[in-house]
Parts: structure tokens; C-alpha cells; sequence
């Protein structure tokens, strides 16, 4: 199955349950909801109008962006399909095509982010324009964009490496919950991750996860990293993704090893 027709049948299947795909889409929007009346709320105690360095529209403009990466790179969905696939066995019949089953639900992935971001990020980005008028410079958007697409295929392998835990605990939705929570506060989903107390951050700020959500945002925000500072961060990011590559195809190599076709 070559890779347009796959990314075809994911829009089509998207569209067939179009009542599901909006639902959804809506409903990706009521914690940005929460969020402006969170922050609302903090910032009218604020004497100065500023936390950190952030003002009210910085702020909601950071959980904007936080939507587009999470609505752009969250693997989950495909990841509990991986799961499920090898609960029921249905992995047997995968491994016997052609086409690498990874590949086959990366390619799921992509088309799964787009047919959503193709309804959310024109509204978000008219959003942007119109209510905050941002300039952005080319060069923090280049960067933005590649940190999204490194993004995509981070989160992607880590979310693989959980889903592919049931070969041998036969569960992994604990665990995916239980990483969407440490992971959105190492990431600063739920909030800047300059917000943190020094102590805390200089710990936090040496893993990767900063790069999934807080640093490209910052980069868009402030506009004050350079371009080497920017190439360094790449090129480390990089580095940590190529790392997560080959433990997965490690962990996935000892999984298909002890296989057995679960539910046949």
C-alpha cells in the first residue's frame, strides 16, 4: 500500500466520521477556554500587568501555540491502535505485508494531524492575526516549523515505546495517562516552564522536552535567541530524537520476540 492511498483512506475515514472529527476539534478548544479565564484571573491580581516577563496576550498567545502542537504531534490515537493490534493479534496480519508496519502508522499519524489541524489552525491562526497583530520574523518561523516537524516524530516514538509495553503488561492507556501528565509539565504545556522556581527549572531545562513545547514557542515570543543558538538547540534536539529512534527499535525487537498472537 503505497503511502498517498494510505493518507487518502485516513482523510476519507475522517470524513465518513466527520460527526466524531468535529466533536473533537471543539472540544480540543475548551482547555485554551480554561485556560484565558485561568490566566484572566491570576493576571488581575498582577500590580503590573506582567508575570515573568509575560502579559496577559503573551500568555494566551503561548497556550495558542501549545493547541498547534499538541493538535499537530499527539500520537496517541495511532498508539492505542499499535496497542490493540498486538492485544488482539491483528499484528500477525500487518507483519506479513510488505510495508513496514511502523512506517504504515506513521503515515496514519501524519494524515490523522492533518485532516485536524486543517479545520482548527486557520481559525487559530485568524485568531492570532487579528486579536494580538504578531510579527513574526522569517527566521523564528523557519525554526518554529522545524521544531514542530522534529515534534511530530519525537512524540511519536515515545508514545510507540508506551504503546509497545503490552507485550508484556498487556496495558498501556495508564501509562499514556500517566505520561500525558509528566510530560505536559516537563514540555511547559501547562504552563511556561519559565514560571518555575530556579531550583526546579535548571533540572527541568537540561532534558529534551523542553524542545516538544516551550522552546519553540519562546522563540516566536521573545525573538531574542540567535541563530546559532537556534542551530545548537536543533541539531541537540535532533541528537535525543535519532537516541529515542533506536531505543524503540530495540524495545520493538525484544516485543516481537516474545510475541505471541494475542486473541487468535
Amino acid at each position: 500500500m503505497s503511502q498517498k492511498v494510505i493518507v487518502d483512506t485516513m482523510i476519507k475515514k475522517s470524513v465518513i466520521y466527520r460527526g466524531n472529527f468535529i466533536a473533537n476539534t471543539v472540544f480540543s478548544l475548551f482547555p485554551l477556554a480554561v485556560q484565558f479565564f485561568l490566566w484572566k484571573a491570576i493576571f488581575v491580581s498582577s500590580s503590573n500587568g506582567e508575570i515573568s516577563g509575560f502579559t496577559f496576550n503573551t500568555v494566551i498567545l503561548y497556550f495558542i501555540m501549545v493547541l498547534i502542537f499538541n493538535e499537530a504531534t499527539n500520537p496517541r490515537q495511532i498508539a492505542r491502535s499499535v496497542s490493540d493490534d498486538i492485544l488482539s493479534g491483528q499484528l500477525n496480519n500487518h507483519l506479513l505485508k510488505p510495508v513496514s508496519y511502523f512506517r504504515m502508522k506513521f503515515i496514519e499519524h501524519f494524515a490523522n494531524r492533518l485532516t485536524s489541524l486543517s479545520v482548527l489552525l486557520p481559525v487559530i491562526a485568524v485568531a492570532v492575526v487579528i486579536i494580538y497583530n504578531v510579527n513574526f520574523s522569517l527566521l523564528n518561523i523557519t525554526f518554529f516549523t522545524i521544531f514542530l516537524a522534529i515534534t511530530f516524530i519525537f512524540n511519536f516514538f515515545i508514545y510507540m515505546i508506551l504503546a509497545i509495553t503490552v507485550f508484556w503488561s498487556e496495558e498501556s492507556s495508564n501509562l499514556m495517562d500517566l505520561w500525558r501528565q509528566v510530560g505536559g509539565v516537563l514540555s511547559g504545556a501547562y504552563f511556561p516552564l519559565s514560571l518555575l522556581p530556579f531550583a526546579v527549572s535548571k533540572y527541568v531545562l537540561l532534558l529534551p522536552f523542553k524542545y516538544t513545547t516551550y522552546y519553540p514557542i519562546a522563540i516566536i515570543l521573545n525573538g531574542k535567541a540567535t541563530f546559532n543558538e537556534m542551530l545548537m538547540a536543533t541539531l541537540v534536539y535532533s541528537i535525543w530524537t535519532i537516541v529515542l529512534y533506536s531505543l524503540v527499535k530495540i524495545i520493538w525487537n525484544k516485543g516481537i520476540l516474545k510475541y505471541s498472537a494475542y486473541g487468535m
